[in-house]
């Protein structure tokens, strides 16, 4: 028989974990965890106790969920806005046949960079890693409402989704280290509330904005949010204590850190994002730039693909991970779930714009209603995990129902 030893407390304590036991009803945290944590590089440590992390009670921990939420909202509200802004700044630069790089720009900066926040804030610390990708937020959002012409708010509103993506992900790594590991779950429910509410606010606030002030406000109104949010995290948000779980110099640490995936990861992109929105529209295929960008994709995904499989130390995306059935359907749960959204956040505002005459301040009012279902689906998802209920039935129900 399969066994695994896991030493689970600094008492030497251990327990046995035999495989063949394994279901799809068996919990995933078992009840030894109760008080345990992520540390943040793959290993489980012991819960410290109140007087050793923080002298806050629990509403200490309440108010830095809160205020960590605040930079989940504005960055996912500004993903909405920009559709209800782009139509008014491709047209006032005379450039619509670039107006989706507004928003690709932005997703593209967030697949390259968030994959690197985690190693970075096992270096640098989490807190100055998240205030660092606040004030790239807050810069590339002043930079777009300022910026003169379509290359110059395509490139700020790179430097926001490199931001933006430090806003969301870096709140789930804290999570872990913030919250016991049964909770966490329940915790992320909450994240995803916020997500939500903010692409559903992001495009009706955005929309009267554009409509009353014109769309460089739009922009330049996240500014002083975005300020406040890095104010509050210096505030309420402690210095983590932890390392990486190492002594290991900053140096060393960053050559371990895989850049070379990370650029390839992102000529890949790029390269299929500029075959995708250029090709058969504005060049042919057979253009030297969508032929260009055919021969880069081919290039720099296999370079990417070698080197996460042979090179790489600590891998950008480690391919063995596909080789697993439940990280596989998760992928492509989430790749289909962001599609859809993607799409009819797109689609629905313009929709009513074009078929009912609405304004856009009105047209995106209508994207209000998810807000309540991904509400009440969270909850229900954050407390059926916190339950240690069998989850395959309930993802199977989501999944199809959505």
């Amino acid at each position: 028989m399969l066994e695994y030893d896991k030493l689970l407390s600094a008492k030497g304590k251990h327990t046995r974990l035999q495989v063949d036991e394994i279901d799809e009803a068996t919990p995933l945290i078992g009840e030894n965890f109760e008080g345990y944590r992520s540390c943040g590089n793959g290993q489980v440590e012991p819960e410290e106790s109140a007087a050793e992390t923080t002298d806050s009670p629990q509403s200490g921990l309440v108010g830095m969920i809160v205020v960590l939420l605040v930079g989940v909202f504005v960055s996912q509200a500004d993903g909405s806005l920009v559709l209800a802004a782009y139509s008014k700044v491709s047209s006032e630069f005379g450039d619509f046949e670039n107006g989706s790089w507004l928003f690709s720009a932005y997703v593209l900066a967030m697949c390259v960079t968030q994959p690197l926040y985690g190693k970075l804030s096992d270096i640098y610390g989490r807190k100055t890693c998240l205030q660092i990708s606040y004030m790239l937020f807050a810069l590339g959002t002043a930079c777009t409402g300022l910026g003169q012409s379509m290359r110059q708010v395509i490139a700020a509103r790179a430097v926001q989704g490199a931001g933006g993506a430090g806003m969301v992900c870096m709140v789930s790594i804290l999570l872990t280290d913030l919250v016991p590991l049964n909770e966490v779950a329940l915790y992320r429910s909450y994240v995803n509330i916020a997500q939500t509410v903010g692409r559903s606010c992001g495009g009706a606030v955005g929309g009267y904005i554009v409509e009353t002030l014109g769309w460089r406000w739009a922009f330049l109104c996240q500014c002083p949010v975005t300020f406040i949010a890095i104010g509050l995290v210096a505030w309420k948000l402690p210095v983590s204590s932890k390392s990486g779980g190492t002594t290991e110099a900053a140096e060393s640490k960053l050559k371990r850190i895989d850049w070379v995936g990370a650029v390839t990861l992102s000529l890949t992109i790029l390269s299929a994002l500029i075959i995708v929105d250029m090709g058969g529209q504005k060049y042919p295929f057979s253009h030297p730039i969508i032929i260009s960008a055919m021969v880069t994709f081919a290039v720099a995904g296999v370079i990417f693909l070698v080197t996460e499989d042979r090179y790489a130390k600590e891998p950008i995306f480690p391919l063995h991970l596909l080789s697993r059935y439940v990280v596989v359907t998760s992928y492509a749960v989430l790749f289909l779930q962001n599609f859809a959204q993607t799409a009819l956040m797109m689609i629905i505002p313009i929709y009513f714009q074009v078929t009912k005459k609405a304004s856009t301040a009105v047209a995106g009012t209508y994207l209000i209603p998810a807000v309540f279902g991904n509400t009440i689906g969270g909850l229900l998802t954050g407390f059926f995990i916190k339950r240690r209920v069998s989850k395959r039935p309930y993802t199977l129900l989501f999944t199809k129902r959505s």
